[in-house]
């Protein structure tokens, strides 16, 4: 991505920075809660400090505009970047295929070319249009941790060595994924080429009356990568299965580890 934006790339780093600011700013809904619990479990609600009450309350509306003056902002700036990205992309793929030689051209379908430059850029468009997602969870596990140091370190040492086990078996599972999705994106550019002699003969298949053969021969294509494509659906959600089972199990154990911890003390 990074290199594809060009003469762009001082706003990606502008919108970066903003998300980072606008990630802090919704970090502050848990605070803002537990600051008007604690009041109204400490005093309740009485004249006296119903309007620091209703100052709270209106953090939350407050916390949303700032959240998306950083956000909204940042989000237009990271949809333009993914649009110029994936158009440098697409002309470094057209300029470096037509940069080969006629042999390679002969050797190669188009269908199968054009098939895989757009896929190519699209799943280019698509990350680079939703940067902000993986940054929002990475910042919503430094802060998490953060927090987990702040009231008890052993517990956050245990939660990152939870964290590690589960990152393993996720790379396990993306280690089958993988080869899987390059199967299927095989197939589909087969298919793709397949489609691209039907249709830019469409002409002769018609006068030979023979659109009923071609249409079962590129239905045949179309249909292979089913099986892999199931194959590859189910391991994908035994992998997010055994990341929400492994996300719940860390809960528990680091709950029970506090509580542990801390029960001879009267303190839970």
């Amino acid at each position: 991505m990074w290199r594809y934006s060009g003469s762009n790339r001082p706003k990606v780093v502008l919108y970066l920075l903003l998300f980072v600011v606008a990630g802090f700013v919704a970090a502050a809904d848990p605070l803002i809660v537990g600051v008007l619990f604690n009041t109204i479990q400490s005093e309740g609600v009485n004249v006296t400090n119903f309007t620091y009450i209703l100052l709270l309350l209106l953090l939350f509306p407050a916390r949303s505009l700032v959240f998306w003056a950083f956000h909204g902002v940042a989000r237009v700036l990271e949809n333009t970047n993914a649009f110029i990205v994936r158009a440098n992309y697409r002309k470094f793929l057209l300029k470096g295929v037509m940069a080969l030689p006629i042999e390679w051209h002969t050797d190669h379908h188009s269908g199968d070319t054009i098939d895989k430059i757009e896929k190519g850029t699209d799943a280019l468009f698509d990350f680079s249009e939703s940067t902000f997602v993986v940054l929002k969870e990475f910042l919503t596990l430094i802060i998490s941790f953060g927090a987990l140091f702040y009231f008890d370190y052993k517990a956050a040492l245990l939660a990152v060595a939870l964290l590690v086990v589960a990152i393993t078996a996720l790379l396990v599972f993306d280690r089958k994924l993988i080869p899987g999705y390059v199967a299927v994106n095989r197939f589909e550019n087969q298919v793709s080429a397949k489609v691209f002699d039907s249709l830019s003969n469409v002409v002769t298949v018609i006068i030979l009356r023979i659109e009923k053969l071609v249409l079962k021969s590129v239905s045949e294509y179309i249909e292979k990568p089913f099986n892999q494509f199931v194959r590859n659906s189910k391991i994908n959600e035994s992998k997010w299965f055994t990341s929400s089972f492994l996300g719940r199990f860390t809960v528990m154990i680091i709950l029970g580890f506090y509580l542990y911890s801390h029960i001879g003390e009267g303190t839970v």
